[in-house]
């Protein structure tokens, strides 16, 4: 009977490692979040939709991802036994908010009511000034050099020996391309986070004002978030990006 008992016991505690696959009506889901709320474990999908992630018998598995509805499932015995799991996603339906333009006294003709809608000037003068910047950075390598700033472009000579000749070009190139590299994604971050987590995530989810969408980025930027977009750690960047915006919204509101 003892060790009856402890076959069973050992049964029910099996852990095994299970093949999952996330689906929606569109096809396969990317980039979702899939924990074990049992033992804390938890992993992405990958573009394909696959995960792996270890469970027993009775664990209980979270999927969820910003497009679409939280879901849980409960593993099963049959769940072990075939290891692979399929989750069907429902997309969320995102109803926008009621918008009165009676203010603007619109026709309906569109050739003649766009001229009469308000323009956000700030929103408008942050992209130009991005556009500036970018500008910038590709005229850089074309500018000339004046004479009196030839010296400046020269390499200091250093006396080592031959074999240790153009080490000091080398570096000065490299620290100058890596400079330019942390000026190029300081200046496309703020585009490309809005790119990857949607304009419908700063606005619903975060409650960013839409015209306060670079002002908030910035605002983060000194808590690593530009260190974990491009380490891909989306899932921390989403939690402190959440966090941050509490805090926020309550400073602009002051």
């Amino acid at each position: 009977m003892f060790f009856l008992y402890s076959s069973l016991l050992w049964a029910q505690n099996e852990t095994k490692v299970i093949q999952g696959m996330l689906t929606d009506t569109n096809g396969m889901v990317a980039n979702a979040h899939i924990i074990n709320l049992s033992t804390k474990q938890g992993t992405f999908s990958n573009d394909q939709g696959h995960f792996s992630l270890k469970v027993s018998l009775n664990d209980e598995l979270q999927v969820t991802s910003i497009q679409h509805e939280t879901k849980l499932m409960v593993i099963t015995k049959a769940i072990l036994k075939r290891q692979k799991l399929i989750f069907s996603l429902a997309i969320k339906t995102n109803l926008l908010d009621e918008v009165t333009i009676q203010k603007h006294q619109l026709s309906g003709s569109l050739s003649s009511d766009i001229k009469k809608i308000s323009v956000d000037y700030r929103m408008k003068k942050s992209s130009a000034l991005v556009s500036e910047i970018k500008g910038m950075m590709s005229t850089i390598p074309s500018t000339p050099i004046g004479k009196d700033e030839l010296h400046l472009s020269k390499t200091p000579v250093v006396g080592i020996p031959n074999q240790f000749e153009g080490v000091g070009i080398s570096f000065s190139q490299n620290k100058e391309r890596k400079r330019k590299k942390i000026l190029q994604q300081k200046i496309e971050f703020p585009d490309r986070l809005l790119n990857e987590l949607g304009s419908y995530f700063f606005f619903k989810e975060l409650k960013i004002p839409k015209d306060q969408y670079y002002h908030f980025i910035n605002y983060c930027s000194l808590m690593n978030t530009k260190e974990l977009f491009y380490s891909k750690q989306i899932f921390k960047l989403i939690n402190l990006l959440k966090e941050e915006s509490i805090l926020y919204i309550k400073a602009i509101k002051k």
